[in-house]
Formats: structure tokens, C-alpha cells, sequence
């Protein structure tokens, strides 16, 4: 074989695998960047969560203070009541979103604290029962 087509074959085998190693060098720093852009937005969407859910909890909180405040004063609680009952809604969405975007169990726990705390929980939410037979439904015995 000749010594030039030797040469040829050879510069021409180098330029292929260096532009395999190229192209594979380029796609895995392509990943690498995505990678880390990923968990960036969802560093910030896992500290949105947990922003927005400490915030509804204060509301919720304040509400709370608000008509626990009308009650002992004798004033009418039923607006207090209301905004209560509106800010114990809100807990809801961010408290799913950080379930959600945040798998640990830790933060998961965190957050369910969070929620009986500001007294968002089904434990809280306790219907006013009227003795039985007394309310506009009163039975009546017929003879």
C-alpha cells in the first residue's frame, strides 16, 4: 500500500471520530445545560410553593384571630367568619402545589403542620349541631 493513501485513509479516519467525539461532547454539555436549567425552575417554583403557602397561612391565621376576636367581644362574627372561611380555601392550592412539586416526606409533614397550626385542617372545620329536637326542623309527635 502507498504511503500517501495510507496518510489519506488515516487523516480522514481521525477527522470522523473527531467530529463523533465533537458532536458527543457537544450533546452531553447540551444536557448538562438543560439539566441544570430544569432544576433551577423548579428550585424556584418549590420556593414559590412554599412562599405562597406560609402567606395563605397567615391569612388564614389572622382571619382566625379576627373572629375569635368578635366572638369574645360579642360582636357579630359573621364576616370575620366568612373571610375565615375564604383563607382556609386558599391554604388548599399552595399546600397541593408543594405536595406536588416537593416529594419529600420531611416537607410534606412541615406542611400538614402548617395547615392544622393555622387551623386549615378537617379537624377544625366542626358543624354548630343544635340539641336534637330543637332548630327550624323540630319534630313533632302526632298522636
Amino acid at each position: 500500500m502507498d504511503p500517501t493513501l495510507t496518510a489519506g485513509v488515516l487523516a480522514v479516519a481521525g477527522t470522523l471520530l473527531g467530529a463523533l467525539v465533537t458532536g458527543w461532547a457537544q450533546q452531553r454539555t447540551a444536557r448538562t445545560s438543560a439539566a441544570a436549567a430544569a432544576a433551577q425552575t423548579m428550585a424556584v417554583k418549590r420556593l414559590a410553593a412554599v412562599a405562597d403557602l406560609a402567606a395563605a397561612a397567615a391569612v388564614h391565621r389572622r382571619a382566625l384571630w379576627q373572629r375569635q376576636t368578635a366572638r369574645a367581644t360579642g360582636r357579630d362574627d359573621t364576616g370575620p367568619g366568612a373571610e375565615c372561611r375564604t383563607a382556609r380555601a386558599q391554604v388548599t392550592r399552595p399546600l397541593t402545589a408543594l405536595r406536588i412539586l416537593v416529594p419529600d416526606p420531611h416537607v410534606q409533614t412541615a406542611a400538614d403542620m402548617s395547615r392544622r397550626r393555622s387551623g386549615s385542617g378537617t379537624h377544625t372545620a366542626r358543624r354548630r349541631r343544635t340539641p336534637r329536637g330543637s332548630g327550624p326542623l323540630r319534630r313533632t309527635r302526632s298522636s
